[in-house]
């Protein structure tokens, strides 16, 4: 009878740490802010391979007939990660675009993400939004 009783109250430790402690530490390291501040960047604050990436996305979209209209950074909006972001405009049709870099900050690891964002809204009021952001997509990845 105690073996049984043993297991049973392993088996609840378990499960109150899979329902109960998972959950609040989960809560208290995984949080963003619900509201970011967005500080103005200038090109001569980034660093040179954020640099080299809103540049050239810029000016690649610039040909397309995007103008600049925003640039901002936003520092620990989740803990550890600054984001970079410039958002433009295509004034003609109204279509829109970001191009960010995120870096993420964990321990020995740095994560570095460029992505860039288009969105086109159509006249029947649709809207479609396409990424390079691999890790959040839609789509399963590719075989």
């Amino acid at each position: 009878m105690s073996l049984l009783l043993n297991v049973l109250l392993w088996g609840l430790g378990l499960l109150a740490q899979a329902y109960v402690v998972m959950p609040v530490v989960i809560k208290f390291t995984q949080s963003h802010r619900a509201r970011y501040t967005y500080l103005p960047v200038r090109p001569e604050d980034l660093g040179p391979e954020v640099a080299a990436f809103i540049r050239h996305t810029v000016h690649a979209l610039r040909a397309e007939g995007y103008n600049a209209v925003a640039s901002f950074r936003v520092v620990e909006g989740v803990p550890g990660v600054t984001a970079f972001a410039v958002l433009l405009v295509e004034p003609l049709a109204l279509n829109r675009a970001q191009a960010a870099f995120t870096i993420g900050h964990g321990g020995p690891v740095t994560l570095r993400t460029p992505t860039l964002t288009v969105g086109t809204k159509f006249e029947d009021g649709t809207s479609l939004a396409v990424s390079n952001f691999a890790d959040a997509g839609v789509f399963p990845p590719d075989p």
